[in-house]
């Protein structure tokens, strides 16, 4: 699904708010993590991002929600997944999985991990360098 924008919002702290055209607004649960589809998709009439405490989510959860964003006429696409073979930050993510099981971080990503996120992104969400990580 492409959009203009995705936004993580103070005012629906529960749910992800999404600009699909340009001043369009809606909103879909933030959990599950899932590919969402437009019949996810509550609209939100008067809503208006700057004056609701809204910020731009982070690429990671473009690719965690299954979206592409429209940028100035041409569609980034973030579905590209990478495989799973760095053994030693494939253990630092698991570790991190076992450490917040059972919290909001620790479930994104788990999910981010086993729906194919690249690690560039899973570390980008854990807080962690992926530099100190990357396989030559």
């Amino acid at each position: 699904m492409v959009v203009e924008k995705l936004y993580l919002s103070k005012r629906f702290p529960a749910h992800m708010v999404v600009e699909t055209e340009k001043e369009v607004y809606g909103k879909f649960l933030a959990t599950p993590a899932r590919k969402v589809q437009e019949e996810d998709i509550t609209s939100l009439p008067a809503y208006v991002a700057k004056g609701n405490n809204a910020e731009e989510a982070p690429d990671y959860l473009y690719r965690m929600y299954g979206l592409e964003r429209r940028e100035g006429g041409k569609v980034r696409d973030f579905s590209s997944y990478s495989d799973r073979s760095n053994h030693r930050l494939n253990v630092e993510i698991e570790r991190f999985i076992d450490a917040w099981e059972g919290t909001v971080i620790g479930y994104q990503v788990k999910n981010m991990y086993e729906n194919g996120t690249d690690y560039e992104s899973i570390c980008e969400a854990m807080d962690l360098d992926y530099s100190e990580y990357e396989e030559v």
